[in-house]
Parts: C-alpha cells; sequence; structure tokens
C-alpha cells in the first residue's frame, strides 16, 4: 500500500528535525511509527512545515564546524560524521518528494 501525501510530508520532517538534533547533539523524541498514520489537511501540513522551517533555521544558525566534523550517535546506528547525516537525510527527503509527485501525478491522471 502506497503512503500518502500527508505521511510522506510528515514523516520527512519528523526525519529532518530529528537528524539536525542529533547532529547538533541534542536530545530528541520522535514517534516514527505514529508518522506513518498520519492524517492531516493542507492547513495543518502548511502550519506543520512552517513549524519544521522555523526549527530547523534555529537549529542552522546554531550549527558548528565540529557538528559537521565529528561523530554523531543517531538512535541505535553506529555514528557518523555530522555532515555525512546531513546529506544522508537530504537524500532521504528527495526519495520521498520523488514519492510525493509521483503520487501527485497519479492521482492527477484519474480526474
Amino acid at each position: 500500500m502506497a503512503n500518502s501525501i500527508a505521511v510522506l510530508i510528515v514523516h520527512t520532517l519528523g526525519s529532518e528535525r530529528e537528524m539536525i538534533r542529533a547532529v547538533r547533539k541534542l536530545a530528541t523524541e520522535r514517534d516514527r511509527d505514529a508518522e506513518f498514520k498520519a492524517e492531516l489537511d493542507a492547513d495543518d501540513l502548511i502550519a506543520l512545515l512552517d513549524q519544521t522551517d522555523r526549527e530547523v533555521d534555529e537549529h542552522l544558525a546554531g550549527l558548528t564546524a565540529a557538528d559537521l566534523t565529528e561523530m554523531r550517535p543517531r538512535g541505535d546506528r553506529p555514528p557518523k560524521l555530522g555532515l555525512e547525516w546531513l546529506v544522508s537525510n537530504y537524500g532521504h527527503a528527495r526519495e520521498h518528494l520523488a514519492q510525493i509527485e509521483l503520487t501527485k501525478q497519479l492521482y492527477d491522471s484519474r480526474t
């Protein structure tokens, strides 16, 4: 079964927030399973996007060279350089953006 656009957005933003916090060595709470059950309307998604943009901008402003060049743990995964985590997360987000685009194309083709 394919994920809805809302689920893909909620999951991608959850991953983005978790990643930037991990790179900055900040604790974070995330319910990844709940992201895949999200049912938000357009207004709620826009509010979530705005909130995440503000949070990520704040974390990027505080990013240090050490955050990028030192090893950072993330959950139960082996530590990686902060920059490696960020590049990996960028790729993850691009994959889901492509899924969103494909889902939209499939939906539009039905009408």
